[in-house]
């Protein structure tokens, strides 16, 4: 049985949160009277299902400012933070339309995916409490289940998506959830045919695409990987997680340039997704590219204070640019992140008896250093 670490938890909850959103752009409650207003919000829907998202923004904003006892264009700010995978700006937009309007169901739905989506496990128990107190309805029952997926009780997540299922035996999102949990928890041969359920019945889910080429990349299947990774990134090109799984396939198939362009798009929409940095940090060394390495490892490791592979993978770079000092301090730090990390000890060992050693020798334990590159990808 093949394990694959799947981030998958929160995938779920954009999935759940994707799946709220085609209602959020309808008309405005609010002055309905206004033709210019209706025109306005119009447009702003508009834009937001040809994916022209900048110009939706500022449409919605523009609305919202002109009428602000309109609880439409807010939630449209929302959506469009949302399907842009920006986190801070669904939030936002969110917590300011519950300040106004307590009582908004959807909206309080919406912020507990945004907190499952980015690991505020305790946030998102409190609203999940909050929305209980008027009854328990489908959407609960799935970020409910989407926040055992990402605290890891996956019985609980898989008693809950059947029981989806049983109501409903067409819901995609049941059976994306019950692909997670098998994938969680290692049975990928499993997971597949849950996965390709969900996507039968929801083929432009990009969640799904994306974690059936996840699925794939662990069992090998690279060009499959490449396939439906492709599909996800088309299906939702501000997905970051789908370029970088899809960068990583690209290079098992032996597209490097392909992979990095993929790399590159992704960091333009999310600069600060540290993966996808550090993955265009490994293209560039299998080029060569010391220096665009050099540079791609460092940002990912100030993105990320936990990760050791960033900086060793920056250690492994400077070496070999002769900088010994700065090295050494980043292996250094790759052993403070990851106390069992046998290549940053080894690295440090090998970088301590070069002191002193003969030139012979020097050379000898430089290039054990030098072969200690991790190859690999975080898909």
């Amino acid at each position: 049985m093949r394990r694959l670490i799947l981030p998958s938890a929160a995938l779920l909850a954009s999935a759940l949160l994707c799946g709220c959103l085609g209602s959020l752009t309808g008309p405005a409650p609010g002055r309905l009277d206004d033709p210019e207003l209706a025109r306005r919000q119009q447009a702003a829907s508009e834009a937001y299902r040809r994916g022209e998202l900048e110009l939706a923004r500022s449409e919605f904003a523009a609305v919202s400012a002109l009428d602000p006892e309109s609880r439409g264009p807010r939630m449209g700010l929302a959506a469009v933070a949302l399907r842009k995978h920006d986190e801070d700006g669904a939030e936002a937009a969110l917590r300011e339309l519950l300040a106004r309007w307590p009582d908004d169901r959807r909206a309080r739905e919406l912020l507990a995916g945004v907190f499952i989506r980015t690991g505020r496990l305790d946030a998102a128990h409190v609203e999940l409490g909050l929305l209980s107190r008027h009854g328990v309805g489908k959407e609960e029952k799935k970020l409910l289940a989407g926040l055992h997926v990402k605290s890891r009780r996956l019985d609980e997540a898989a008693r809950i998506f059947d029981q989806l299922l049983h109501t409903d035996p067409e819901d995609p999102i049941g059976y994306l959830g019950l692909g997670v949990v098998r994938a969680l928890a290692g049975d990928l041969d499993g997971a597949m045919p849950d996965l390709e359920r969900a996507l039968a019945l929801d083929k432009s889910n990009a969640v799904t695409l994306y974690d059936l080429a996840l699925v794939h990349y662990a069992r090998g299947e690279y060009q499959r990987a490449v396939d439906r990774g492709q599909l996800a990134v088309r299906a939702d090109p501000w997905f970051a997680p789908a370029a970088n799984n899809l960068a990583a396939a690209l290079v098992r198939v032996g597209r490097d340039a392909d992979a990095a362009t993929t790399l590159e798009a992704a960091l333009a929409e999310h600069p600060r997704f540290a993966p996808a940095q550090s993955n265009l940090g490994v293209v560039r060394l299998r080029g060569n590219d010391l220096d665009g390495a050099e540079a791609a490892f460092a940002a990912a490791t100030a993105m990320s204070d936990t990760e050791a592979a960033y900086p060793f993978n920056l250690g492994i770079v400077l070496y070999r640019k002769g900088d010994l000092d700065r090295a050494r301090a980043a292996f250094a730090q790759a052993l403070a992140r990851d106390p069992g990390h046998a290549g940053a000890k080894k690295s440090l060992d090998l970088l301590d008896q070069l002191r002193g050693t003969s030139r012979k020798d020097r050379e000898s334990l430089g290039t054990e250093i030098a072969a200690l590159t991790i190859n690999g990808f975080t898909p």
